[in-house]
């Protein structure tokens, strides 16, 4: 019981004084730092009382840290303002509002514990809910801002992410380096995408207060007719044999005809291990049988870089000779998403005419037997 007081006392105590976000984020370095102070002192108190929990809160409060220096004190970039000046005004705003919603959503909870009601456990679910939330909405707010805020198309401040370990502990290293890489590889390409103007928030803004380029005006109207060619494709290499499948992006695995397997000479690689076999969610709504896997090595046509202990579930009389599912297209960075934009670094030339409609619509009710 005298921990459970501890506890309560402490988390109590702690928002003794404190203003609403409204004040305290006035300065947003001043507000994120208060915040920094809360989380600290919250994770202190549960580690003075031995809690269980303790670890969990001190993982939160090291996240928080790391974007609060990042934001504002991060000096290993080597830029002229805190990384928080590099975004536009309305990256600012948001991230300043996404840490002010934290802050108000602590400072209310911590007031309102009395203990009559206090219990423990509840409280603390609570509040680490609340800071790892908040830090995940922060973390993604970050990472999409500063991919495009102009500090990070200079290739010198890329080149200095991976001494800051700040970017190290967030993960921005991945990002750096791929930016570099299509830098280097694609400047004219990049040059055209550029990073978003400060005054506009947009990338057809071309300065400061001049005015976006009309859109081109494009039909809209697309043929009920529907080929093998209208699917979205990334050729590549399926154990160094060149592969063309098409693309789902709603797929939850990859899938390889066993038809093109046997005439490839790869059948006997499958692996029947029903452990590892796969259940597929059919059109019709019905469940597949457990499908048998195959191991290989994958690569993408113009990208210089072999993924091997690729898994492909291997399918009977399936209408195409394979597709690539959304797990894999984001793991190895062949898409994802950047300021609400679809990004394909390093492509060119690819292309669809209609929305693919693949033959299994698995995603999250795929699973294993």
């Amino acid at each position: 019981m005298k921990a459970v007081k501890h506890i309560h006392d402490s988390l109590l105590s702690l928002s003794y004084g404190l203003e609403t976000s409204d004040t305290t984020f006035a300065v947003p370095e001043a507000g994120f730092g208060a915040l920094s102070k809360l989380i600290n002192g919250i994770a202190q108190a549960l580690e003075e009382s031995a809690s269980k929990k303790s670890d969990s809160f001190n993982a939160a409060k090291k996240e928080f840290n790391h974007i609060f220096e990042l934001l504002h004190h991060d000096q290993a970039l080597g830029l002229w303002t805190s990384v928080f000046r590099q975004f536009t005004e309305v990256g600012q705003n948001i991230i300043l509002a996404t840490a002010s919603m934290q802050w108000d959503q602590l400072l209310d909870y911590l007031r309102h514990i009395t203990e009559p009601e206090f219990e423990v456990d509840a409280t603390l679910d609570h509040v680490l809910n609340i800071l790892e939330c908040c830090n995940s909405s922060l973390k993604d707010l970050l990472r999409e801002h500063l991919l495009n805020s102009a500090a990070f198309w200079d290739p010198d401040v890329l080149a200095r992410v991976p001494l800051s370990n700040n970017c190290v502990e967030l993960g921005l290293i991945h990002d750096a380096a791929l930016r570099g890489r299509n830098l280097a590889l694609r400047p004219e390409a990049m040059a055209a995408i550029g990073p978003r103007s400060e005054e506009h928030g947009c990338p057809t803004c071309d300065g400061h207060g001049a005015e976006p380029q009309p859109p081109e005006v494009v039909s809209g109207a697309t043929s009920d007719y529907v080929d093998d060619d209208e699917f979205l494709k990334f050729p590549g290499a399926f154990d160094d044999i060149p592969l063309v499948p098409i693309v789902d992006t709603g797929g939850g695995c990859n899938l390889i005809k066993t038809e093109w397997l046997r005439a490839h000479g790869l059948e006997h690689k499958i692996d029947r291990n029903p452990q590892r076999g796969q259940v597929l969610l059919m059109a019709d709504g019905s469940t597949s049988k457990n499908l048998p896997v195959i191991d290989v090595k994958w690569s993408f046509d113009g990208r210089n870089k072999v993924w091997t202990n690729v898994e492909f579930t291997v399918v009977d009389d399936y209408a195409h000779e394979a597709l690539i599912g959304l797990p894999f297209l984001k793991h190895t960075e062949t898409i994802h998403t950047s300021g609400g934009k679809m990004v394909f670094p390093e492509f060119k030339g690819v292309h669809t005419k209609k929305e693919a409609i693949p033959l299994y619509n698995f995603g999250t009710t795929t699973g294993r037997k």
